[in-house]
């Protein structure tokens, strides 16, 4: 542990009101999978389908999904500012009740 990061230290955007705007960026990503796949199948069934459109989409969808997810695996604990989940497996210890470090509960 460094110096900085002691007991009640908080990193400037590590709040509950930050973790909680990640989430909510990540669902949203999520979420916006599922009206693309709507998109692209209203733009076949009306014939104006093509192969780059939805390979360039599909890859922005992904971009997004990975990159909204690695910042919320990247959030700092309040208290300890360290890393508040596990680094592995990507994603799943996102479902973690508590601080990977001090045991914070969350929205503690």
């Amino acid at each position: 542990m460094s110096a900085g990061r002691h007991a009640g230290a908080t990193a400037a955007g590590s709040t509950w009101s930050d973790y909680r705007a990640r989430v909510w960026a990540l669902r949203l990503a999520v979420a916006s999978g599922v009206v693309l796949a709507v998109a692209l199948l209203e733009l076949h069934a009306l014939g104006r389908f093509e192969w780059k459109l939805a390979v360039a989409a599909a890859l922005a969808w992904a971009v997004a999904v990975a990159w909204t997810g690695t910042r919320l695996q990247h959030f700092e604990c309040p208290r300890c500012a360290s890393r508040y989940f596990k680094r592995r497996p990507w994603l799943l210890a996102v479902r973690s009740r508590r601080c990977a470090h001090c045991v914070l509960p969350r929205d503690a």
